[in-house]
């Protein structure tokens, strides 16, 4: 048994390395899936990986920077404080969240990779606009992950930033608003969900069916519940959630469920 991020799993399974979670044919239906979560772990609609958690980033913003909450790009930058995002991120997945919100897609009819010209140069007008305005810095592009925008947010250098969501209570003793699903184009949010799936490695007798057992213990509601709660991750069903307390943090994650996006493969 082996828990894999939602890349890692794609890549295992393409090599062999793991079984199709549906072949063992223990899939719980009655779970009710975060469908953005479960998708993460599908292969052509079939079930490679059992979920359990998620990673997300989310966006939190100083309420002196905005009047109120930067839902769209028009509010974003009408702020007074710059924001920031991990430019330098290699795979580039604030722009790609961007650009799916724009319009753009990644293939087309047939299949085949493409991208929209007009939706990516709608993203990057926004990014000279901000950039023109002062609210987008340079430095944007020595950051490759939200684990250091998240920094720059909490010493007070910008005014919004990308942050993890496993970091959020840091935010609770500062005057830092968390807005949840990233600021798009049409305000209604955008974010990407990196999900992680017990995947039972392959072998020539079949899946282990302790490893089986043990997966589905570990991944279900009344287990994982308590579990992504205090490790600060998203759980991967609704009855998971339905188990956390009642609280701001549990709206965040409903939110951040249904909004985001399952990270797309590499």
């Amino acid at each position: 048994l082996i828990a894999l991020d939602a890349t890692d799993l794609a890549a295992a399974h393409a090599s062999g390395m793991v079984a199709a979670w549906d072949e063992t044919g223990t899939t719980p239906e009655s779970w009710s899936w975060i469908i953005s979560v479960a998708d993460a772990a599908r292969l052509n609609g079939a079930l490679i990986g059992l979920p359990f958690a998620a990673k997300a980033d989310a966006f939190a913003y100083r309420a002196l920077a905005y009047p109120a909450a930067p839902h769209s790009w028009a509010d974003t930058l009408a702020g007074s404080g710059s924001f920031l995002f991990p430019a330098g991120d290699p795979s580039s997945e604030f722009t790609l969240a961007q650009y799916l919100s724009a319009g753009g897609t990644l293939r087309d009819s047939d299949g085949h990779s493409t991208l929209d010209a007009q939706a990516l140069q709608a993203v990057l007008e926004f990014y000279s606009a901000a950039r023109s305005g002062g609210l987008l810095p340079l430095s944007s592009r020595q950051h490759e992950d939200s684990h250091t925008t998240v920094d720059a947010l909490t010493s007070g250098q910008v005014g919004a930033a990308l942050v993890p969501y496993d970091r959020l209570p840091e935010l609770d003793a500062l005057e830092i608003d968390v807005m949840g699903p990233w600021p798009s184009r049409d305000g209604s949010g955008t974010c990407f969900v990196d999900a992680w799936s017990w995947a039972i490695v392959d072998r020539p007798a079949g899946p282990d069916p302790l490893a089986v057992e043990l997966a589905v213990w570990l991944a279900q509601p009344e287990f994982a519940g308590p579990w992504t709660r205090a490790l600060n991750l998203l759980p991967a069903t609704s009855p998971a959630l339905a188990l956390w307390p009642d609280d701001e943090r549990r709206s965040l994650a409903e939110t951040m469920g249904a909004t985001c996006l399952p990270l797309p493969s590499p």
